[in-house]
C-alpha cells in the first residue's frame, strides 16, 4: 500500500499519506480485557513526538474506553494548534462536515477525504453513537469498521460514495463471523482484510486472540485471507522516513 499504516494496540490505527497524518481510535484506555495506550505512545503524546508530530486529524469511531480516553484526549486539545477532531459523541469535534445523505457526511483533509456513516454498534450497545469510515486518497481507499454490526447495505452505501474499489479494510474479529460479517465483506470486496481490536497478550483475560483464531478457521475461503496486524508495527514494514 502507498498509504503507510501504523497499528499500536486494540483498534488504534495511524494513516500517513506522505503529507497528512490521521489517527483513528488511537487515544484510548483499556479496561475489560483490552490494553491501555502503550507507554511509548503515551510518552509520544506528552511530548508531541513520533506519530503525534505528524498529526492533522484525530477520529474516533465511538467513545467506549478501549477506543477513547478522555484524560489523554484532553492533553491533545491543550496543544498549541491541535489537530482537527471528529467523532460521534465527541463534543469537541472541530472538522467541518459536508452532508452527503441522512446519516452520512464527508470530511476533507489535504490530499485525503473521509466518508463517515452512522453504523450500529454490535452486541448490547446498539444505541451507542457509532460511525464507520472510508478514507480516500487519489490512489487508494481504506475502510475502517470500528465495532459496527455491518450489513451488505452498509457496504453499498460506502461504495456508492467512493470513487474506486477498497484496497484495505480493517475489522474486529466478530465481524469475520461467517454468520454475520461475511456478507458485508463479500459486498465490500476489499483487496486485503486486516484484523485489529486485539489486546496485548498479557491483557487478554477474555481470550480475544483465541476467539480470533477460531473465527479465522471458519472464515470463507473464497474471500481475501484475513491478516492479523501485529502490535506496535507499520503495515508491511513500510514506515515513513521522518
Amino acid at each position: 500500500m502507498r498509504i503507510q499504516v501504523f497499528h499500536s494496540v486494540n483498534s488504534a490505527l495511524y494513516f500517513w499519506t506522505g503529507t497528512t497524518g490521521l489517527l483513528v481510535d488511537g487515544i484510548h484506555g483499556g479496561p475489560d480485557g483490552f490494553s491501555p495506550m502503550p507507554e511509548s505512545m503515551t510518552a509520544q503524546l506528552k511530548t508531541r513526538g513520533g506519530i503525534f508530530a505528524h498529526l492533522d486529524g484525530v477520529l474516533f469511531t465511538h467513545t467506549h474506553s478501549d477506543h477513547f480516553c478522555r484524560e489523554a484526549f484532553n492533553a491533545v486539545l491543550r496543544w498549541k494548534n491541535p489537530p482537527g477532531v471528529y467523532g460521534p459523541g465527541v463534543p469537541e469535534s472541530s472538522i467541518p462536515v459536508h452532508p452527503l445523505r441522512p446519516g452520512m457526511v464527508r470530511l476533507e483533509f489535504p490530499g485525503l477525504r473521509v466518508i463517515a456513516r452512522n453504523t450500529v454498534h454490535d452486541g448490547k450497545d446498539k444505541g451507542h453513537p457509532h460511525q464507520s469510515y472510508l478514507l480516500e486518497t487519489e490512489e487508494e481507499t481504506v475502510f475502517i469498521a470500528g465495532d459496527a454490526f455491518l450489513s451488505p447495505e452498509d457496504a453499498d452505501a460506502f461504495l456508492s460514495c467512493g470513487t474506486r474499489g477498497i484496497d484495505a479494510a480493517f475489522f474486529n474479529p466478530y465481524q469475520l463471523n461467517p454468520r454475520f460479517g461475511a456478507a458485508h465483506i463479500r459486498r465490500l470486496c476489499p483487496r486485503r482484510v486486516f484484523v485489529i481490536h486485539l489486546p496485548l497478550p498479557q491483557d487478554d483475560i477474555y481470550y480475544h486472540h483465541l476467539l480470533a483464531a477460531q473465527l479465522l478457521k471458519r472464515y470463507p475461503t473464497d474471500l481475501p485471507s484475513p491478516e492479523i496486524l501485529p502490535h506496535m508495527a507499520w503495515l508491511d514494514g513500510n514506515a515513513p522516513q521522518w
